[in-house]
């Protein structure tokens, strides 16, 4: 059942376009925008409210076609991160006292190259083992659980990653893993250790 017929209808011909471009390109494309609004009750300094906003774009582009299982690709994310109020939500901590970070996505760093890197599931283990290489967050790989997606999930940075480890943002780096059974896997990899989500375009500092 459609929440919205109307408008599912209207934007028919848009999805068909996309479909038609996967089909033939192998180019699979999305975006998304969220809004968030932080307020306090009392503050040590400043504002006792901060607001902002991110649109993220990405896809993925699979040179071999959609229909091939377990193809290699390359994945790609983009985020346009910017504040509505003088205090980012992300700096909305230092407002309160809070060690921590009340929101781990929603800064005011303008344009961001958050993901770009190549995806390569092996046939002979049936994409049960693969790489990954390119620009990417290690947090997204090693210690995921239910609660780790800030878009669906918590915003706090405690809860969204295990601040216990020293891991960086979006780097570059690469990462290898293989599903020895349905639950038990491994994982390695290597990162540059100063990377940030705003600095896309530097290399290993």
């Amino acid at each position: 059942d459609h929440m919205w017929p109307a408008f599912d209808e209207a934007m028919s011909p848009w999805f068909e376009s996309k479909s038609k471009t996967e089909k033939k390109y192998g180019f699979r494309f999305g975006g998304h925008y969220q809004v968030l609004w932080q307020g306090a009750n009392r503050t040590i300094k400043g504002p006792d409210y901060a607001s902002g906003g991110l649109l993220r774009m990405l896809g993925t582009w699979t040179p071999s076609g959609p229909d091939r299982p377990r193809a290699p690709r390359l994945s790609f994310t983009v985020d346009h991160r910017h504040k509505f109020s003088a205090v980012p939500p992300s700096g909305m901590s230092g407002q309160i006292g809070y060690v921590g970070s009340t929101s781990a996505i929603m800064g005011d760093t303008g344009w961001d190259l958050v993901n770009l890197f190549w995806n390569h599931p092996f046939e002979f283990c049936d994409g049960r083992c693969g790489f990954a290489a390119g620009r990417l967050d290690p947090n997204e790989f090693f210690y995921v659980y239910s609660f780790s997606n800030p878009w669906t999930g918590f915003m706090n940075n405690e809860v969204v990653n295990v601040t216990a480890l020293p891991q960086p943002q979006s780097s570059w780096g690469a990462l290898a893993g293989n599903y020895f059974t349905d639950t038990i896997y491994g994982i390695a990899g290597v990162n540059d250790a100063n990377g940030t989500a705003d600095d896309s375009l530097e290399w290993f500092k």
